[in-house]
């Protein structure tokens, strides 16, 4: 049973291969976050009833650009 599982897992890491990353890319932004800023979006969803209210945050994104390397 072991050997099974260490052939599948040998083979699922075959199968690896590093992210593409970095410009060119492609983002539905039409205009992207310049050089060294940052933009905070926030999605909320809720309900206020009479003497109550229910929410939640749902999603918070931080975009933006900064240098990785020299």
């Amino acid at each position: 049973m072991l050997l099974k599982w260490t052939l599948i897992t040998i083979a699922a890491l075959g199968l690896v291969s590093p992210a593409m990353a970095g410009p060119p890319y492609v983002s539905d932004d039409p205009e992207p976050t310049d050089y060294r800023h940052f933009e905070i979006y926030t999605f909320s969803n809720g309900t206020a009833t009479r003497g109550t209210s229910v929410g939640r945050l749902e999603l918070i994104s931080i975009t933006g650009l900064r240098r990785i390397s020299n």
